[in-house]
């Protein structure tokens, strides 16, 4: 939907797939009506001796067309979920220079390589594959009916009795084939629901453990009206440049800041204090982009939105908020980067599930993407100060 768009999508179903699939699914019923027997393989059956092998090398493009596509919404949404701040930054290439949505992910790529190898190893039959599909495609129809059921009530505003006429229609069939296909669990049933609680938790621990890591960032800062008016007081020593620290959304001043200004005593002549946001929607219009405000002694507060397609790039934003200033807010040669180090230590306290949450996020944090990559900065105009923070 986020590539192609909703009457594509909607051209292709009715106008293709769905004739298709109904020819052949009723050509495969009629087939089993008049001869039982031939139930295991109904599929090929249905075409002439003649047409086996030209259908064998249709079903085997439409498999390796499936697993592109599939391939392709993995890249996808593994990308938005990391804008999202779902999951940890990955490395991204971008395989096109005019459609943004063509990526390509190298070590995901490998993780389903690996994936598709150890599964086929481990059922060496179609058969129990098909338990597998059987239970991860119903699962799916039920939770597509309750995302629906949410959406319609929240967005649409639906009432809920007019919710409940509807997705209770669709939900009482998905609840029917999951019921159904819940007889194959032991059969291969189970992978895609370890694969799903396996996603599942490594979202959850993301997300907890950032929301966390937030917390502690700001609750290390003074609010920045407070830090100018004791800058104003007693100023530092003033160089030339400009410096750029990255802060949260609020008020508060980054802990990169405090440090620098705690351990050099100097501040540059420009300081640009830079809050970068995730909207959820695939893309902000240039207008939108950001919005600068000019604050006393020389701060510069910018807040960039970007959609969850679209990849950040800090020295094309300072170039874009120095039209609004009318003044150059980076040079290649005298712009400075300050960015967090962070050392995490999980508490040893609390629940043990959010424990346990708090150590796989530490792990995850280690080895994500590096930011300066992630931002396009140029890595040597950019300086790490470090810190130890605890997530409680």
């Amino acid at each position: 939907m986020g590539h192609f768009g909703a009457r594509p999508i909607r051209l292709a179903w009715y106008g293709l797939a769905l004739p298709a699939l109904a020819a052949s699914y009723l050509g495969q019923g009629a087939l089993l009506l008049r001869d039982p027997a031939a139930a295991a393989r109904p599929f090929y059956s249905t075409v002439p001796s003649w047409g086996l092998y030209p259908m064998v090398v249709l079903a085997t493009l439409a498999t390796i067309v499936a697993s592109q596509a599939l391939i392709c919404a993995v890249f996808a949404l593994t990308r938005q979920a990391a804008q999202l701040g779902l999951s940890p930054r990955v490395a991204v290439k971008h395989t096109s220079s005019s459609a943004v949505g063509q990526i390509y992910l190298p070590g995901l790529n490998v993780a389903l390589m690996v994936g598709t190898i150890a599964v086929v190893l481990l059922f060496r039959s179609s058969d129990r594959l098909a338990a597998a599909f059987g239970i991860a495609v119903s699962t799916t129809m039920a939770i597509t009916t309750l995302l629906f059921a949410a959406f319609a009530h929240v967005h649409w505003k639906w009432p809920v009795w007019r919710v409940g006429m509807v997705a209770g229609v669709f939900m009482a069939i998905d609840v029917a084939f999951v019921v159904a296909n819940a007889m194959k669990f032991a059969d291969g049933g189970w992978l895609p629901l370890a694969i799903g609680s396996l996603t599942f938790l490594i979202s959850s621990s993301w997300l907890v453990g950032l929301r966390a890591l937030r917390k502690s960032r700001r609750d290390s800062g003074l609010t920045l009206d407070m830090f100018i008016k004791a800058l104003s007081s007693s100023p530092p020593h003033r160089v030339k440049g400009t410096g750029v620290f990255l802060m949260a959304a609020g008020n508060s001043v980054p802990t990169t800041l405090l440090h620098h200004l705690k351990h050099n005593q100097v501040l540059h002549e420009e300081v640009v204090l830079l809050t970068l946001l995730t909207e959820e929607i695939p893309r902000v219009s240039q207008s939108d982009r950001c919005a600068v405000e000019c604050l006393e002694f020389g701060f510069v507060r910018i807040v960039a939105r970007y959609g969850y397609l679209e990849a950040p790039n800090v020295p094309q934003l300072l170039e874009l908020a120095s039209k609004q200033v009318q003044r150059p807010l980076y040079d290649a040669m005298t712009t400075s980067f300050y960015l967090g180090r962070e050392s995490l230590v999980a508490a040893s306290r609390g629940n043990w599930f959010r424990q346990v949450l708090f150590h796989l996020f530490v792990l995850l944090y280690k080895n994500e993407l590096d930011v300066t990559a992630h931002l396009g900065l140029p890595p040597n105009r950019v300086v790490e100060l470090g810190a130890r923070l605890d997530l409680v």
